[in-house]
């Protein structure tokens, strides 16, 4: 089967869920080409590079990512264009599958144009429901012409996607909800996905911990991933000013974006003493970093009414790590680890249930911690690994 993958979260020297699952395709046999963006360019031709079996089509777009938001409100607009414009020059073999996810939602043109030609199934990984995940933390108004403009891109890109892979069972019924329009047999679960090789077991937690000037006895707790507004990083300030008097616990942040000042000028503000704010580490550093950690932290905004599932939750997992999520209502991260007891779960509007939380963490011994990290990890094999995934995925695509 020869399939094109067009994402945005797509990097070059490092690995993430998207590679993985890429290479998942590849060890079952399938051809892949992955078209993905170059924001250091935003004129030119297309890249051609290849990673192992995967040959790496990269299309110039300028910044997406990292940038202010009228420029990324522009190049997000003319991405369609862009990729429309490359691709169109761009002669494939041939094409069965056209795999694709959210964000963007504005590939809509781009599949239409390559089912056209090809003839082939297009297949939608959605990991974003936009724009109502904007209207929901106020970066754009209900019912504003952005939100409809968006949201006919987005009802557009659900009619031309024969199938819909969703994050989540929550997912899936939002999804069917919200446009019932699409029929039921079109979509379908499809999550968040890696590969789960085992840990390293040489690592020294001492020296790892003095690498970041960390103490090594308190309970850590770390949270890796994107510190924006979906993050509701006022919640994540209230949890720290909780635990600042904790000598027995000690935060861990690793992670950048557009709240990150915020949240580093409160530390410094109150001089707080139990929470490391690190701005980036390469991937291979943050792992030994997880490594040595007791639990990971999920946070997102209360106001979500879209049901979310994180991708650094894999991580997590991948190290044995109990989750304490605090997230949205509608969330089914909340069922997925405490079903499990693979974790722990209060609302990011809950700072009461936050303290009950903590106070519970502590009263428990190393053996109890361990036991809930093995069962998240046996959650990861069991629903989140790539084997499973794919072949999820590939008997979808096959019984279209």
């Amino acid at each position: 089967m020869r399939i094109v993958f067009l994402t945005l979260g797509y990097p070059l020297t490092e690995r993430n869920l998207y590679t993985d699952l890429v290479d998942g395709f590849i060890e079952q046999g399938h051809d892949v080409t992955v078209v993905r963006q170059d924001e250091t360019r935003s004129r030119g031709d297309v890249g051609v590079t290849y990673s192992g079996k995967v040959r790496i089509l990269s299309i110039p777009t300028g910044r997406l990512l990292q940038t202010n938001f009228i420029r990324k409100g522009i190049n997000t607009l003319l991405l369609e264009y862009r990729f429309l414009r490359k691709i169109s020059k761009h002669k494939f073999e041939a094409v069965d599958v056209i795999l694709y996810s959210t964000p963007p939602i504005t590939f809509q043109k781009v599949v239409i144009a390559l089912k056209r030609k090809y003839q082939c199934i297009s297949y939608l990984l959605l990991k974003d429901i936009f724009p109502q995940n904007a209207i929901d933390i106020g970066i754009i108004k209900q019912n504003s012409l952005l939100h409809r403009f968006f949201r006919s891109k987005e009802k557009k890109l659900y009619q031309h996607s024969d199938i819909i892979g969703c994050m989540s069972p929550a997912n899936v019924n939002y999804l069917r909800m919200h446009n019932p329009e699409l029929a039921d047999k079109k979509i379908h679960v499809a999550p968040n996905c890696i590969f789960p090789e085992e840990q390293k077991t040489s690592v020294n937690k001492k020296d790892v911990f003095n690498k970041y000037d960390i103490p090594v006895e308190p309970v850590h707790f770390i949270y890796g991933g994107n510190l924006g507004k979906p993050q509701g990083v006022d919640f994540i300030i209230n949890c720290i000013g909780e635990l600042k008097n904790e000598d027995s616990c000690f935060l861990t942040i690793v992670g950048k974006g557009t709240e990150y000042y915020k949240l580093s000028n409160f530390l410094l503000k109150n001089n707080i003493t139990n929470t490391r704010l690190i701005e980036h580490l390469p991937k291979e550093d943050y792992l030994e970093l997880l490594s040595c950690m007791n639990i990971g932290m999920i946070f997102l905004d209360s106001r979500f009414t879209i049901p979310n599932f994180p991708s650094r939750i894999l991580d997590y997992m991948k190290y044995s790590l109990p989750i304490f999520a605090c997230t949205d209502n509608v969330c089914d991260v909340k069922q997925e680890i405490c079903d499990r007891g693979a974790g722990f779960w209060c609302g990011s509007d809950d700072i009461d249930g936050f303290r009950e939380i903590i106070k519970n963490i502590k009263s428990m011994n190393g053996d109890a911690l361990k036991s809930m990290g093995k069962r998240s990890r046996e959650l990861l094999i069991e629903k989140y690994s790539v084997p499973f995934v794919v072949e999820n995925m590939l008997s979808k695509i096959n019984n279209f």
